[in-house]
């Protein structure tokens, strides 16, 4: 049985630094943040291979890099010991790291150096985690081509459902229907019988009223923020049926729910309520959720920090059919909705159990709980 060794024995683990200073479009070392490289530096923290490991926020994503590179302050990157490991097994290890039993903070969960020095992990020789690495490599090689070819029908299932659910609200059910030209700028012709109305016109619109800090694990209410997440919160900001708008951030503009009941918003949050009698609210929801990011990636609402002003929800034009046709196509768009909804969770699960059977693969192989030689053979 190989003997267990702790981490600050096998890697110094040090600390990134923040971006802000080195981040350069014309850069020529990769930034690493816990999603992979995502910028450019014209400086370099560190030069060889390396373990990057989370500190803060999501910290359960180690990452191998090789080469000259910048890691940000919320990651360690590691000086590794390569008379006891091979950088690449040590990634592999750490991949193993069960980070519940050694995290704090539950809001932000965090990663002392003392918590990951403490962490133990066995060392065969290094000729043998070499093989091992080389027997994963190419396992992982297999599985990422099986596992990205299910993320890519994922792709395609939510452009089928944007192309059938975009036809639907802007042109109706009817293929044969005589059209009529339009004075919007993302919607050029629709059927004859048809109008258009600002949305100012359609409902009464306002904000919300609760932060970030509102939220509450376990709260009596759901609380709707700029995400598609739902909060929890022991607040109420209100009681009916609503359409929910993120107002900033890297959701702006994104229709990501319809709340019927008693809820909390966030203050970033668009709230549409007190519906016209010419507009059935789950028609306006799927046309808002389908056709609104297309008048916000016209750039027209971009600044430095993307957002959407009350002025540009008033002024949004809205198509629309008589009432008795909205609701056919709400029920349409639903049931599309439910039917490719089926097909994404197969994928998903799918994905799931493949990226389980790879930790649990990679946790046999360098644990030696299989014989790398008889696999291979």
């Amino acid at each position: 049985m190989l003997k267990l060794t702790p981490f600050k024995y096998i890697a110094k683990i040090c600390n990134g630094q923040d971006k802000k200073l080195v981040e350069s479009t014309y850069g020529e070392y990769p930034i690493y943040g816990s999603g992979g490289a995502f910028s450019k530096a014209n400086e370099y923290l560190y030069s060889g291979e390396s373990v990057l490991l989370g500190r803060k926020g999501t910290i359960d994503n180690p990452l191998y890099v090789s080469g000259k590179f910048w890691t940000v302050d919320t990651m360690y990157y590691t000086e590794v010991n390569t008379k006891l490991v091979v950088p690449k097994f040590l990634y592999y290890l750490c991949t193993t790291i069960d980070f519940n039993l050694y995290k704090s903070g539950s809001v932000l969960p965090s990663m002392t150096k003392e918590a990951y020095d403490k962490i133990k992990f066995p060392l065969p020789d290094l000729a043998s985690q070499k093989n091992v690495c080389k027997f994963l490599d190419k396992q992982w090689e297999k599985l990422e081509i099986l596992i990205n070819e299910k993320k890519k029908h994922l792709d395609l299932l939510s452009e089928y459902r944007q192309s059938l659910i975009t036809q639907a609200v802007t042109k109706g059910l009817d293929r044969g229907v005589a059209m009529k030209a339009t004075t919007s700028d993302i919607v050029s012709n629709i059927p004859n019988h048809w109008e258009t109305m600002k949305l100012q016109y359609l409902c009464s619109i306002t904000t919300g009223n609760q932060d970030t800090q509102d939220a509450v694990d376990g709260g009596m209410y759901p609380f709707y923020v700029r995400s598609p997440i739902v909060e929890r919160t022991n607040r109420v900001t209100y009681k009916g049926e609503g359409i929910l708008i993120a107002g900033d951030g890297v959701g702006a503009g994104k229709v990501f729910h319809y709340a019927n009941g008693e809820y909390g918003i966030h203050q970033r949050v668009y709230l549409l309520y007190n519906f016209s009698k010419k507009v059935y609210s789950g028609f306006l929801f799927q046309y808002l959720k389908s056709m609104f990011s297309v008048e916000v990636d016209k750039g027209t609402a971009q600044s430095t920090v993307p957002s959407i002003r009350m002025p540009m929800l008033k002024g949004f034009m809205v198509c629309l059919p008589p009432l008795d046709e909205q609701r056919k196509i709400c029920k349409f768009c639903e049931l599309i909705d439910k039917e490719i909804e089926s097909l994404e969770c197969s994928t998903n699960k799918a994905i799931e159990l493949l990226n389980e059977y790879r930790s649990s693969l990679i946790s046999a192989a360098v644990t030696g709980k299989i014989d790398i030689n008889e696999v291979t053979q």
